[in-house]
């Protein structure tokens, strides 16, 4: 690969290795409610709450990873 070629690669990888830290960080919160949502049916509590924040992240993540699948393999490629 040629140094003009790898400085134009930089940013694209730059914004995918961003756009997986949040990707990260949103799982980690999933993984949270979960065990929330968990305890919360087990104590047999109201789980409305923690059911509205999991679905406002999965609508976020989805929003957020669509084409991030195809992005990563055009870098693979490159």
């Amino acid at each position: 690969m040629t140094k003009t070629a790898r400085a134009m690669e930089t940013p694209r990888v730059d914004a995918v290795d961003g756009e997986l830290a949040e990707l990260g960080e949103e799982c980690a919160r999933v993984l949270l409610l979960l065990q929330r949502l968990a305890k919360a049916r087990a104590l047999r509590h109201d789980a409305s709450e923690v059911l509205g924040e999991l679905s406002a992240i999965i609508l976020h993540l989805h929003v957020h990873t669509k084409g991030l699948d195809e992005f990563i393999d055009g870098l693979q490629s490159e």
